[in-house]
């Protein structure tokens, strides 16, 4: 009896780790040429073949909620995404496609803002 009730939780717990969906890790933003910036993260190359892509998801708000703004090919580690100058957070996930997509936890939110430079000509006379 033990023995069928030991083998029907490592059957469980196979099938939850077969379902968890590994991660993005470090996500870092960097300016790039005009409103845009560039966003970069890591992954395991061998985990790759779990997963059908990334998706690039915003919000205002830190606690979200955040929806998709794209979803970038699984063997991508960056992608870019034009912001203005209202503070965004972004954060990447995993996910691979079905009903319902399954998901991996997000990543740690990046704020992102571009700062514009102060008006021009614009003193008093």
């Amino acid at each position: 009896m033990k023995s069928s009730i030991k083998q029907t939780l490592m059957v469980i717990a196979l099938m939850f780790v077969s379902n968890f969906l590994l991660a993005a890790q470090g996500l870092q933003v960097s300016k790039s040429p005009g409103d845009s910036v560039t966003i970069a993260w890591s992954f395991t190359v061998a985990s790759e073949a779990q997963i059908d892509g990334f998706a690039l998801q915003s919000s205002a708000l830190v606690d979200g909620p955040y929806t998709d703004v794209k979803t970038v090919l699984k063997t991508a580690r960056s992608t870019t995404a034009v912001v203005g100058s209202t503070p965004v957070f972004y954060t990447i996930l995993s996910y691979k496609t079905g009903t319902p997509r399954q998901e991996s936890v997000r990543s740690n939110p990046v704020a992102v803002a571009i700062v514009l430079p102060p008006p021009v000509g614009l003193g008093a006379n």
